[in-house]
């Protein structure tokens, strides 16, 4: 009878542990990417003259490197772009370059092609902060340049927003944060536009917490949840977050500290990390839990602040 015993038990610990690794959490290529972000050596040009854009690629472990992208363009007519991100001038006017790499797309930036010293080449927008709350007001400044960097004097600028939903602009660069999100705001003279400038509406643009082990668990380590550019949210743990090992940990929001909104398995139990959450607002959840699933535990909770 104890050789029967003893033989279930063993056949009973090997088949749970055939089960226990598929709850861990998801592994995740450390080359695989989560943005882009792009920058140019210059984006106003005379004819013929070369601007060297780079792209600089994050992946999920927030890791920052350059490396290969296609690359897309909207006027060939303005500029051409080479594989090596070199951008030739061709032709007065405006063309917009993006990179793109594994499904995922840059920033935007502008190349302006100017064929006088006197001319437009560049509008610069200002701003006493880049976030503005829901119902308040924020003064915009748009300076117009030439080629050289001077100032120049203009009728007027044309405003906009890329999403008055979020938030409005008027003909005096006047935006009102209408609710929480992030905008792209422009300004417009003699045809040429200005870079986007991102806004952020809300009461902030972030809330941040401390992780504590609940029971006899031991997690630990700061979170940030914060308006990514899309208007998602992101979950980021820092770099000194840690956490106790169990089958099935994921990363949840929630307003008490158990159960909630499941928003990823947990892929690593130390170290930074970075997690997307769609249609969620800012301020709609007060905790970030990391909890055990499958037994309905939870192990560390941060209250955002």
């Amino acid at each position: 009878m104890t050789q029967k015993l003893t033989l279930y038990n063993w056949l009973l610990l090997f088949v749970s542990t055939l089960f226990l690794p598929g709850c861990v959490g998801e592994d995740v290529k450390e080359d695989s990417i989560k943005s882009i972000e792009i920058t140019a050596s210059k984006t106003a040009l005379l004819a013929n003259q070369t601007s060297q854009v780079t792209a600089i690629l994050q992946n999920p472990f927030d890791d920052k490197f350059e490396g290969e992208v296609a690359w897309t363009n909207t006027n060939s007519e303005v500029a051409t772009i080479d594989a090596n991100g070199t951008v030739t001038a061709t032709g007065a006017g405006q063309t917009k370059i993006t990179a793109v790499k594994e499904g995922v797309t840059s920033n935007e930036l502008i190349i302006t092609v100017v064929n006088s010293l006197t001319a437009v080449a560049m509008v610069n927008i200002t701003a006493p902060a880049n976030n503005v709350a829901v119902g308040n007001t924020l003064q915009l400044t748009a300076t117009a340049q030439n080629i050289n960097g001077a100032n120049l004097t203009v009728a007027n600028y044309t405003w906009s927003s890329n999403d008055p939903s979020i938030a409005t602009v008027d003909a005096n660069g006047v935006v009102t944060g209408v609710t929480n999100g992030s905008v792209m705001i422009t300004a417009t003279t003699n045809g040429v536009n200005s870079q986007n400038f991102e806004l952020t509406v809300g009461t902030g643009s972030e809330l941040n917490g401390e992780f504590s082990g609940l029971g006899n668990y031991n997690v630990s380590g700061r979170v940030t949840l914060k308006i990514a550019a899309n208007n998602t949210l992101e979950i980021v743990l820092a770099s000194n977050f840690s956490s106790s090992a169990g089958p099935g940990l994921h990363v949840y929001l929630s307003n008490s500290t158990t159960g909630g909104l499941e928003v990823a398995p947990l892929r690593k139990t130390s170290g930074g990390d970075t997690y997307q959450v769609s249609g969620v607002t800012l301020d709609q959840y007060k905790y970030v839990l990391v909890y055990c699933k499958p037994f309905g535990v939870t192990f560390g909770a941060a209250e955002l602040k």
